[in-house]
């Protein structure tokens, strides 16, 4: 049944698309959209936990780039003396172009996903087992070093709220200098490493849960400090995960048969999932008010849901202001490799030229940096941007600056293939690639209302490598101390 509705969605918007186009209607562009959106979701729906991570990059693409639309369409919510669909736009032609990219990006994403599953990808699994004793101790040092990481996280994030509610969210955005030494501050933005090495050894559910708590805890002093993202992708990683422990696969020994039949996300944790979303989201609108200063009456808690699509949805517009500004841009094309750009430039060229970093939100950095979030800002709201606001980016709006609709498709395509890549690393590679690809898969489904590339470069920072080797460097002298009980190998897959 779910294939059936899923293949007339995929089928039925396409007419809607084409009728649409031709005649410059965008409710039927919108219409044929909204079919799309759905054949992704019961195609998830079909093995929801081994296309978890498909699933959740769909809902992410919902929220930020569709869900506002759909507010102000179909529910009238905030429509008066606002564009088209809530959008910033009257002109049919721009709003079509927003339209018409999400489609093609949508289309895009499912074949990236279906054409990526007939290529080996063999040579990602794990070539080697590791002793048991060498993962435990492996899981030990991670989990310690995650505990030492996260009190300066917490510290860190404690200061930063403590700024924003004397000082405002913008203004701490753009200036916040943590009052601990650079090399805890370092620590501090270890801690996650060091929580998805431990997750990367396939704990048991029962002593992952305090951890996975102190993770939760730290998402929520993000929001709390202005952060809303912090929180919201941490609970994201941590579905994921559930899911992706639930899958059974069939072992080859039957003492692991006994030990595997239990879900992680069995009906219970389903129950409080379906119980906390709402919750979470209201909480999420009053955070985006509190940190803008805007509090306002609400109609109540169903207001507060429309509320939060509302103001989430917003990064459809990039799109529409990539167009707008394209031909005004000062770096021509290759937006979508931004973050790497910048990274070489800040890290490499700048230090032999003795030029200092591009940092903040400046004149310097809009104009001659590489990152479309900064330079969009920049002209879409220059004083503001400079003052600290910011619009954020989107990886369909840099794709369609580069290389319009066609950069759109196969950027997307793209983007597919990695999202079942991510799943594949995560079901079959060591450790080590395992914690890299958890943060990772965290990072990218922030991609709808983020840098195209981030999701790489934030997994490779400096910080990040150098948590990994002390991970690794600790694990061998505790193993060297500790000593090692050969009782047998096991792939870490098993335990």
């Amino acid at each position: 049944m779910k294939k059936i509705l899923r293949m007339v969605s995929l089928i039925g918007s396409v007419p809607w698309f084409i009728i649409g186009v031709t005649s410059e209607n965008v409710t039927l562009i919108l219409i044929s959209i909204i079919l799309m959106l759905s054949h992704n979701i019961l195609y998830c729906l079909e093995d929801f936990f081994r296309r978890v991570i498909f699933f959740t990059f769909n809902m992410s693409f919902f929220v930020f780039l569709i869900s506002k639309m759909i507010v102000v369409h179909f529910f009238g919510y905030k429509d008066e003396g606002l564009g088209i669909f809530g959008l910033a736009f009257d002109d049919i032609s721009t709003v079509k172009t927003i339209l018409v990219s999400q489609y093609l990006s949508l289309i895009g994403l499912f074949i990236g996903y279906m054409i990526i599953q007939k290529i080996d990808l063999s040579f990602l699994k794990q070539k080697k087992e590791y002793d048991v004793t060498y993962i435990r101790h492996f899981r030990f040092f991670s989990i310690l070093f995650f505990y030492f990481c996260v009190i300066f996280r917490f510290y860190y994030l404690w200061e930063m709220k403590q700024n924003v509610q004397s000082q405002g969210y913008y203004e701490v955005f753009s200036t916040f200098t943590s009052s601990l030494p650079s090399v805890l501050v370092m620590f501090s933005q270890m801690f996650d490493v060091a929580f998805f090495a431990y997750l990367a050894t396939n704990p048991t559910k029962k002593r992952s849960i305090f951890p996975i708590g102190i993770f939760m805890l730290e998402g929520l002093l993000g929001a709390m400090a202005g952060h809303r993202s912090s929180l919201m992708l941490n609970l994201v990683i941590v579905f994921i995960y559930f899911a992706l422990r639930s899958i059974q696969d069939k072992p080859k020994m039957q003492k692991v048969i006994k030990s595997s039949k239990k879900k992680w996300l069995g009906a219970k944790e389903w129950f409080f999932v379906s119980l906390s979303l709402p919750a979470v989201l209201v909480y999420m609108t009053f955070i985006g008010m509190n940190r803008g200063n805007r509090f306002q009456e609400t109609g109540g808690f169903f207001d507060s849901i429309l509320n939060f699509f509302y103001t989430q949805g917003i990064s459809a517009n990039l799109i529409g202001y990539g167009q707008m500004f394209k031909e005004y841009l000062p770096m021509k094309g290759f937006y979508t490799l931004g973050p790497v750009g910048e990274f070489i430039d800040n890290k490499i060229i700048r230090p032999i030229q003795g030029s200092p970093e591009l940092t903040g939100q400046t004149y310097e950095r809009a104009t001659e940096g590489f990152l479309f979030a900064h330079t969009i800002s920049y002209f879409i709201m220059p004083a503001l941007y400079l003052k600290g606001v910011g619009y954020g980016s989107s990886f369909i709006a840099e794709f369609f600056v580069d290389l319009s609709f066609l950069g759109v498709f196969l950027g997307s395509v793209m983007y597919g293939a990695i999202l079942f890549i991510l799943f594949y690393v995560l079901k079959n590679g060591n450790m080590l690639v395992v914690t890299f690809a958890l943060i990772m898969t965290r990072a990218i489904m922030f991609a709808p209302r983020g840098a195209a590339m981030s999701f790489i470069v934030s997994a490779f920072t400096p910080s990040k490598i150098i948590a990994i080797s002390i991970i690794f460097i600790g694990t061998f002298f505790m193993r060297s101390i500790l000593g090692k009980n050969r009782r047998g190998l096991m792939n870490y897959n098993n335990l």
